[in-house]
């Protein structure tokens, strides 16, 4: 088992921009990716998110990254 952890400042005032990408792309898009056992989408006070993903091993988080839906 892998976690991949994925951090960005955000700007408060697009926060619920934000939010709607992780429904409507994000969780989708991880849900179609082989190997992912889980996604959490964390706040760090209103300027910071991030993921957190767990993966089945090494090999599944390597694939994300030529993963044509992870890409668009």
């Amino acid at each position: 088992m892998l976690l991949r952890i994925w951090r960005a400042k955000l700007n408060p005032a697009r926060l619920e921009a934000y939010r709607r990408f992780e429904r409507e792309r994000s969780l989708p898009m991880f849900r179609k990716q082989p190997g992912l056992l889980a996604v959490l989408f964390l706040r760090e006070a209103e300027d910071y998110a991030a993921s957190l993903t767990v993966w089945e091993d090494k090999g599944a988080v390597e694939a994300l990254t030529s993963s044509p839906s992870y890409r668009q």
